[in-house]
């Protein structure tokens, strides 16, 4: 006597049928014990395919009535640097400077500023913070008037991200012969400071520029 196939988890006569080739034929033979016969099979086949694929299932560990698994959605990197939007300005002396950054939308941020001495334009800088493999990366360019670069024909100069916190982003280039970097900090909600970093080495010093809220 056959032994039931327990893998399957069908027991009795129908433990070892295999599914029917095909079920598109019923015509009904003379012999009604042979055509009883014959659907008994079919019907054999028809439960040990259904417990084949509900133990198949099982066994891949994905039941049939398995709720959808959530996607995990990665946070997004520059979040955290949303309190730089905005327009922030300074006066010292005759001279005014001023800086704007948009709202973070995409994979970037847009920033520009701009520096008058005695009421003329004298220099602008054009900034953006983009995600490039997951990490904000922070770029510059500076233009005089005219909107001639103050850099190479090479484009801006990258500085990636090398700290974050709730008050201060820090990005870095260590391969810069002058600027290793530059912090963006806020001292309290409505103020905002930007560090230029020295390289190491490198002539000159730390300098940092406060700027308040512009009022809109």
């Amino acid at each position: 006597e056959k032994q039931p196939d327990h893998r399957l988890g069908v027991r009795g006569p129908c433990a070892l049928q295999p599914p029917p080739s095909s079920l598109r034929s019923r015509t009904k033979p003379k012999n009604s014990v042979h055509h009883h016969s014959k659907i008994t099979d079919e019907i054999c086949g028809l439960i040990t395919q259904a417990a084949y694929f509900t133990r198949a299932a099982a066994w891949s560990g994905d039941p049939l009535d398995k709720a959808a698994t959530p996607v995990t959605v990665a946070a997004d990197p520059l979040a955290a640097l949303s309190w730089m939007q905005g327009t922030w300005s300074r006066t010292q002396n005759d001279e005014y400077l001023e800086e704007s950054w948009s709202s973070p939308a995409g994979d970037c941020m847009q920033g520009m500023f701009r520096w008058l001495k005695g009421g003329k334009l004298w220099m602008i800088e054009l900034m953006t913070i983009t995600v490039e493999d997951g990490t904000p990366v922070f770029r510059i360019r500076h233009f005089d008037r005219r909107q001639t670069a103050w850099e190479s024909k090479n484009g801006a100069i990258p500085y990636t991200l090398k700290s974050s916190s709730d008050s201060e982003v820090r990005f870095e280039n260590p391969d810069h012969e002058k600027t290793l970097g530059f912090a963006f900090s806020r001292p309290s909600p409505d103020e905002y400071e930007v560090r230029i970093l020295p390289a190491s080495g490198a002539k000159g010093r730390e300098m940092a520029f406060r700027f308040k809220r512009k009022a809109d």
